[in-house]
């Protein structure tokens, strides 16, 4: 993760993989701390750059911020 903000219903934030590595428009995802979901920890992809990505999750953003891993699945 690049950086996280807090949103009025969750977070948005910002990960280091964009279109070049194969993140897609409706490409959405799971967040993980210490190997389980978050809860709330869902997130979909609202922006794609090549080498970036910005995303909106309803996880608190401190949650966020402890994650260890993001699974972005892009859509079939």
């Amino acid at each position: 993760v690049m950086s996280v903000s807090t949103q009025k219903k969750g977070a948005q934030f910002k990960l280091n993989v964009g279109s070049k590595d194969g993140v897609h428009d409706g490409s959405v995802g799971e967040i993980y701390v210490d190997g389980k979901q978050l809860e709330g920890g869902r997130f979909k992809v609202t922006k794609i750059l090549p080498t970036s990505c910005i995303a909106i999750t309803n996880a608190n953003a401190s949650d966020v911020k402890k994650a260890n891993k993001f699974v972005v699945k892009s859509p079939d």
